[in-house]
């Protein structure tokens, strides 16, 4: 995918730019990695979460708002991607286009 939209990329600026595209890549997953672990500690100071609890010690609603917290409510952030992920425009034509323009001007 970001292969593709790097040669389109080319196509419409002239220039090849994957190391750019690739690095943004990398840190974007790098930011919602560290985005998630921070927004978790703090919904697990939000319910109150016993730190250092012992198995069959945590008061049961607790455990369904944890369990609320790590399904349904996360399901927010997959549907966002998802939403993200059908504005691609990059189709087999498209990318056949693309393929065909870039060796014509690499002649």
């Amino acid at each position: 995918m970001f292969a593709d939209i790097t040669d389109e990329h080319e196509l419409d600026t002239g220039e090849r730019r994957e190391g750019i595209i690739f690095s943004a890549r990398s840190f974007a997953s790098k930011a919602s990695a560290s985005f998630g672990l921070i927004f978790g500690g703090v919904l697990l100071d939000y319910i109150e979460f016993p730190k250092g609890a012992v198995m069959g010690t945590v008061p049961e609603d607790t455990v369904w708002q944890l369990g609320f917290i790590a399904g349904p409510a996360t399901s927010v952030f997959t549907f966002f991607g998802m939403f993200l992920y059908l504005r691609y425009r990059i189709s087999r034509k498209r990318h056949e286009e693309i393929t065909r323009a870039l060796a014509q001007l690499n002649r």
